[in-house]
């Protein structure tokens, strides 16, 4: 008994043969149904729309940060604002009381001490951004930093220009604190009550 039916020889070849395209069938992947290439599709393009979301999200929670950082900044930099226009008065009365001093020679000492004090005000006033601001006789009337008092009619000088200034104003930070008060000119009327 010969056994040439199991000879490796006459066995049915187990290898796939590949196809003209180089590749076995069980290596090609079928075609999807119309029905799963749709909803593929559809799962894309929600991917697509989450990923889209996100980013915006991503970059409204990075500016809210940034934002809320420059908020914080600026609390902390006008924090001062409402005790600094509380001084200004002060501030006021040591001018005062310093330039009526100075009009007596017996109050020598006294306006020594003031003058300290004043300058003790100013370095404090410069330390936390506290900047005063002056108007000059001459100078264009500017709404932003300046408030009007009185309106005075003028032969040297044209309308809406500073004629002298009555109190001084101040800044922190860049941020007016207080107008500078002031007197304007006007134009002066004519004999007959017109203005020229």
């Amino acid at each position: 008994m010969t056994n040439e039916s199991n000879s490796p020889k006459d066995a049915p070849s187990q290898v796939e043969q590949p196809t003209e395209e180089g590749r076995t069938p069980e290596a090609a992947a079928p075609s999807p149904a119309p029905a799963e290439l749709a909803d593929l599709r559809r799962k894309a393009a929600e991917y697509d729309a989450l990923m889209d979301r996100l980013k915006r999200v991503t970059a409204d929670f990075i500016n809210s940060q940034k934002r809320m950082e420059r908020d914080m900044q600026e609390r902390a930099q006008y924090t001062l604002e409402g005790f600094a226009r509380e001084l200004l008065p002060v501030a006021d009365n040591l001018e005062a009381a310093l330039r009526a001093a100075r009009e007596h020679e017996a109050f020598e000492k006294i306006i020594v001490g003031v003058e300290q004090v004043e300058k003790q005000i100013r370095d404090i006033f410069a330390k936390h951004g506290i900047r005063q601001i002056e108007a000059r006789a001459g100078e264009p009337f500017d709404t932003d930093v300046h408030e009007a008092i009185s309106i005075m009619e003028s032969q040297e000088h044209e309308p809406d220009k500073v004629l002298h200034q009555t109190q001084k104003g101040y800044t922190i930070h860049n941020r007016l604190l207080r107008p500078v008060r002031v007197v304007i000119s006007k134009k002066p009327e004519d004999p007959a009550g017109k203005p020229e």
